[in-house]
């Protein structure tokens, strides 16, 4: 815990509300047959946002399987043209912290760009812009229910056959 502790209060932080959660509310649910759950991020935006190198992410990872947080069974990233993003952040009139840092930005979206999720099942990467444009929401939130509806159908055959 130390090396995630010193490194990094924020991560740290997230993940003590990701286990307070994920045991205190989720876990009762899934006991009452809740068999879908969403997530903006969850654990894993902790590899972009604070993990500076490997020995970070293998620190994650160790503390992730410590607290007994879940793998994902279904992931979408959510890939973005940095350019277009930031000509958007810069119109808006109030920006949170880290939109202030374009340089931080731009580091956590490189890191988000080469970070391996693909070593899970069911990655699957959205494209929110086509050429020099955003995609409309309808048309992203639609490739996103079809995609899903494929896996999580993959998932339960997997499972019955499994039993």
């Amino acid at each position: 815990y130390s090396m995630i502790k010193n490194k990094s209060p924020i991560m740290m932080a997230y993940l003590m509300e990701m286990f307070d959660v994920w045991h205190t509310q989720i876990v009762p649910d899934i006991k009452n047959g809740v068999e879908v759950l969403v997530f903006d991020r969850f654990w894993y935006s902790n590899y972009y946002y604070q993990c500076e190198s490997t020995k970070d992410k293998i620190a994650l990872q160790i503390m992730v399987n410590e607290l007994g947080l879940p793998k994902c069974d279904i992931l979408f990233k959510m890939i973005t043209n940095f350019n277009l993003t930031i000509e958007k952040i810069r119109e808006k009139k109030n920006r949170d912290i880290l939109e202030l840092d374009e340089e931080k930005m731009k580091k956590v979206h490189c890191n988000f760009s080469i970070c391996d999720f693909n070593r899970m099942s069911n990655v699957y990467n959205i494209l929110t812009y086509d050429d020099d444009n955003f995609r409309s929401p309808d048309d992203i939130f639609n490739e996103i229910v079809l995609k899903y509806t494929t896996a999580y159908n993959e998932i339960k055959k997997y499972n019955m056959k499994n039993k």
